[in-house]
């Protein structure tokens, strides 16, 4: 099963040990139960966000830690060029979840990417929601 995962999950996945964490972490980077698609773009994403919006972050090494894992376990792809969310800065995500011919889009962006529930019959799931197909007594 392939699965794009967009910035604020992986944000989340980062700064917490909740359901974020054990579904990209445990669950996709180290127990290999999905593939994980992401594109350049994503990645340069996630290090502009996390360095603006968390600037306190102590402890840089294990964001680069994170990155260079994050990197290697996940497909990355070119997006598609597309214009489909209401967020512009998420026509990113959709396109890789597009150019990947994915199976999910997990996102934690319940006005945006979530309110459109599915892109192209690509469903667009929340975190909880992949957990309980993947995990569902690991909740």
């Amino acid at each position: 099963m392939k699965v794009v995962l967009d910035t604020n999950v992986l944000i989340a996945a980062i700064l917490t040990r909740g359901r974020a964490h054990h579904l990209v972490v445990d669950l996709g980077l180290e127990g290999k139960r999905f593939e994980i698609v992401t594109s350049q773009d994503q990645i340069e994403e996630f290090k502009r966000v996390i360095q603006k919006k968390f600037p306190k972050v102590k402890n840089k090494v294990l964001i680069g830690r994170f990155i260079r894992q994050f990197k290697q376990a996940s497909q990355v792809v070119t997006p598609e060029r597309v214009h489909l969310s209401p967020d512009p800065d998420d026509d990113a995500i959709i396109g890789t979840l597009l150019a990947a011919k994915a199976d999910y889009l997990v996102t934690g962006d319940k006005s945006d990417l979530l309110s459109l529930k599915k892109v192209h019959n690509i469903p667009v799931v929340s975190v909880t929601w992949l957990l309980k197909k993947l995990d569902p007594y690991g909740l």
